[in-house]
């Protein structure tokens, strides 16, 4: 397990400052029968892999303010789109998503870690199990 609270404000700053992707979110249409799970996407989307040749998992962040990024995974097409077969939040928010690069450490140590920038006041959506896509 990596030691996040020691890399948490170079990773945040890292996240900040990387490109986003841009993606495209599937319709239900183009699922053909598949069944996705809201506040599943890492599940979701390594389902879809399985069951899908030709994809990868693409794991990153969905950034839902400037101080707060989400854990999220989507999937690469064959010929290099990323799309979020979950349908959640990045459909209703239309959030930017910024892939998770090697060099910011084990992406699955980080457990259910939300970046935070600063402590804030209360707020509902971060009292929320943000994992949950």
């Amino acid at each position: 397990m990596i030691d996040l609270k020691a890399n948490l404000h170079s990773l945040m700053e890292q996240a900040i400052d990387a490109q986003p992707l841009e993606y495209r979110v599937a319709q239900f249409s183009e699922l053909d029968g598949f069944q996705p799970r809201l506040g599943e996407c890492h599940q979701n989307a390594a389902r879809w892999v399985a069951q899908n040749e030709g994809f990868e998992v693409v794991r990153g962040w969905l950034r839902h303010t400037d101080w707060q990024f989400l854990r999220h995974s989507m999937v690469r097409r064959p010929w290099g789109e990323p799309m979020c077969v979950t349908l959640g939040l990045s459909t209703v928010y239309g959030l930017s998503f910024v892939e998770h690069k090697p060099e910011w450490g084990d992406y699955d140590a980080m457990g259910h870690e939300v970046l935070k920038r600063m402590p804030l006041t209360f707020d509902p959506a971060a009292s929320y199990n943000l994992d949950r896509e």
